[in-house]
């Protein structure tokens, strides 16, 4: 099984490393050339959330739920959780410059798939 790291189809990305994915979600990085990235994230225990802390963040919850309890002090929130790919789908294509992982499965023409990774 696989997921997707994706973007709107208006974008100039064309590809993105794991490691500028992992500064995204941790908000170390917040732009990609001169344009400003929102991610987008699943729930906390859903399949696809935890197959992406795994194999993108490399991270367990834990230490995920930590680094943001302190982030929130210096008033930096987490990602924005959606609960489904289609939820996320529709965001993507709405909102400008948005980031994401859906299962490969469910990628459509609506969204440009970055990178590919394991969901196992």
């Amino acid at each position: 099984k696989e997921d997707a790291i994706v973007v709107s189809q208006n974008t100039s990305l064309n590809t993105i490393s794991l490691k500028t994915v992992q500064k995204l979600y941790l908000k170390k990085k917040r732009s990609i050339g001169d344009k400003r990235y929102m991610v987008l994230n699943f729930p906390a225990n859903s399949e696809e959330r935890t197959a992406f802390m795994k194999n993108v963040m490399q991270l367990d919850l834990e230490t995920w739920e930590n680094y943001y309890n302190e982030m929130h002090f210096k008033g930096i929130d987490p990602p924005k959780v959606m609960r489904s790919s289609t939820s996320i789908k529709r965001f993507i294509v709405n909102v400008p410059n948005v980031l994401a992982y859906i299962p490969k499965s469910d990628v459509d023409d609506s969204v440009l798939v970055l990178k590919i990774f394991s969901a196992n």
